[in-house]
């Protein structure tokens, strides 16, 4: 055991575990071993809505890659993520705190278990446990009530019969992204612990974890790291204790982002206190949450390779992520995950799933060269602040927003995204700004001591300035490959085209309000007018308030002609949607987003939230014990 992570280019080879062969018996003719693939997606993820965009993410695309052979008693399954449409169990319309919370992760993790008892059921009675129709289902799995039933009916089911199939073993192998990640790992757990005998076992079967692939794991189930209170975003299915990594996992690979560093995206580590367990590998990868567990669209935030023309080319193997899913690929068959083979030749097409250009794999290994001092593994927080050392010093080469609004991907994004990274690259430089005077500074801090995200954090400001100034590879690799998670996460505007929609519906149903009362105003108006001239005393009543505003109009008009509304800081979506909630109140104390997230470190947890501070803040650290660990070819 040690405090070691990797680097993408150093880290050791994943291995290849022999199971012991099954013989038949005169008892037992057929016996069987059933492998179970199973991918949790992450927060508004979902293959079927984001494939025909080419922002599925890669877990939809290691999916796609996986094996589904019954009669070789080979199974996957596909479980779209948190904040997404899910009917099978009952959620036919994305559930609205599921983005924010984590709704009705509860429900994908035990239909998930249900997957593998019918399964079970099955191979060994040749019927279902549940029926599948939706109904059956939704009822199944809306809570743990019935899960007892199942464990007792498997059972019974498994008690030998001569000349009936034995199921000598069961293989899983695990895949998750995000909260899907968080899924992925509460689900082992909580399958043992239903199914279990204190042990690996399911109803008594021997549980093989081949192997878990991990794209950067967050929770923020139920109220998150964000709020001004004692919570942690570790509540229900999200429990720390359902994220531990059992013993009988074979092999565990965590790919971490460096770069992301937004307050309700902290990463749960797979390290156990202070070390990593010997079956879990921790690599940490250059880039933002989705840079590393992909999910962003071919052309989002006008990302891609620079062409001497001055275009920016936008293919699928011009995205960072990329990178880290060829190597979970490759990490997953060298296991023995039940994967589709994909030749070289096949991968390096440009339409392929796997891609990965030239120009980008050049530019993230010149990237990789300028961080010797990770080679060979280092603590985690050692990579944290060594990328985040490198991002902070590109940031301040175009501070100014004249300098920022003429960068490459700025200008090829479109008319959404450009007006959030402006406007996030503008509260970047007033933060800068005010933090280099000590009586503002100290002004702020006592004015957002409780707001989301408070900076509580000392000295940011330090970090800035001694931030170097980075190498032109270095500068050309972020602005063509990695991402602005923060610019891209507003929290006060509709996010995807379900919540456009709905928006659009509130504004059309303000619009018909108001122009009913407009109407009857009118109507009462003509009235008094005859009044008057016969004499009456009338008090006449005012024009009614136009809820829209011409902000407001603006969006309707452009809802109306087919295109989505622009949102900015001064008119977010929040008010114009009708309503007045937490997202008026989150505008009104930090904009449309999270406050400070360029210039706070990235919150840790494992087990316990993990303390570290940047260079500038603290004494020299004492230099890593290195493990000897085999290098990866």
């Amino acid at each position: 055991m040690s405090d070691i992570s990797w680097s993408p280019l150093d880290a050791p080879p994943s291995r290849l575990i022999f199971p012991n062969l099954l013989r038949p018996t005169a008892q037992y003719p057929c016996r069987l071993k059933l492998s179970f693939s199973i991918y949790f997606d992450g927060t508004r993820n979902s293959k079927e809505e984001d494939k025909p965009k080419g922002s599925h993410s890669n877990v939809a695309r290691l999916s796609e890659l996986g094996l589904d052979d019954k009669k070789q008693c080979i199974y996957k399954l596909y479980i779209q993520g948190v904040g997404t449409r899910f009917p099978e169990i009952g959620e036919p319309e994305p559930h609205p705190d599921g983005a924010k919370e984590g709704a009705f992760g509860d429900r994908r993790i035990r239909y998930a278990m249900l997957f593998i008892a019918n399964r079970v059921a099955r191979v060994s009675h040749g019927r279902d446990l549940v029926d599948g129709d939706p109904a059956s289902i939704t009822h199944a799995v809306k809570d743990d009530t019935l899960i007892p039933r199942w464990r007792e009916q498997i059972t019974a089911m498994l008690v030998p019969r001569v000349g009936s199939p034995k199921i000598d073993e069961i293989t899983l192998d695990l895949f998750g992204f995000s909260r899907g990640a968080t899924a992925a790992r509460s689900f082992l757990n909580q399958l043992l612990m239903h199914f279990g005998n204190g042990d690996s076992t399911f109803c008594g079967i021997p549980v093989r974890v081949r192997f878990m692939g991990l794209f950067d794991t967050v929770a923020s189930v139920g109220l998150a790291d964000a709020y001004p209170l004692p919570v942690d975003g570790h509540m229900h299915w999200g429990k720390k204790a359902l994220l531990t990594i059992p013993d009988c996992v074979e092999q565990c690979v965590h790919m971490v982002a460096a770069h992301e560093n937004r307050v309700s995206f902290p990463v749960d580590l797979v390290r156990a206190g202070d070390t990593y367990p010997d079956n879990c590998l921790e690599i940490v990868y250059p880039g933002m949450h989705a840079d590393v567990g992909g999910g962003y669209g071919l052309r989002d935030q006008g990302k891609g390779t620079q062409l001497a023309d001055g275009s920016v080319r936008h293919l699928q193997a011009d995205k960072l992520s990329q990178i880290p899913l060829n190597d979970m690929y490759e990490r997953a068959l060298q296991a023995g995950v039940p994967l589709i083979r994909i030749s070289q030749v096949d991968i390096g097409r440009s339409e392929s799933d796997l891609a990965i250009s030239p120009e980008l794999q050049d530019s993230f290994d010149a990237y990789m060269a300028q961080l010797t001092a990770l080679q060979g593994g280092a603590p985690v927080t050692e990579h944290m602040l060594a990328h985040r050392k490198l991002y902070l010093g590109w940031r301040k080469q175009f501070i100014a927003d004249e300098d920022f609004s003429q960068l490459s991907f700025v200008r090829h994004s479109g008319d959404q995204e450009r007006v959030d990274l402006i406007e996030a690259n503008r509260q970047l430089r007033q933060r800068v700004e005010m933090f280099g005077n000590d009586a503002q500074r100290r002004q702020f801090l006592e004015r957002n001591q409780y707001s989301l995200a408070s900076p509580m954090e000392k000295g940011f400001h330090l970090e800035w300035r001694h931030a170097p100034a980075v190498t032109p590879e270095v500068g050309l690799f972020l602005e063509q490959y990695v991402h602005d998670s923060r610019a891209h996460f507003v929290l006060t505007d509709p996010q995807t085209e379900d919540e456009h929609r709905v928006l659009h519906q509130s504004l059309e149903q303000q619009e018909r309000d108001y122009q009913q009362a407009l109407t009857a105003w009118r109507t009462q108006q003509k009235a008094d007018h005859q009044a008057v001239l016969e004499g009456k005393h009338v008090v006449p009543a005012p024009r009614p308030r136009d809820p829209l505003g011409e902000p407001g109009r603006e969006m309707l008009r452009l809802y109306r002609s087919g295109q989505p509304a622009i949102f900015s800081d001064a008119h977010p979506g929040s008010s114009v949607d009708g309503t007045t909630d937490g997202r008026d109140l989150l505008h009104t104390v930090s904009g449309r987003r999270e406050d400070w997230s360029y210039l706070r470190l990235r919150h840790l947890f494992a087990g316990e939230r993990v303390r570290y501070a940047p260079a500038p803040l603290r004494k020299d650290a004492p230099t890593p014990s290195i493990v000897e660990m085999r290098r990866r070819a």
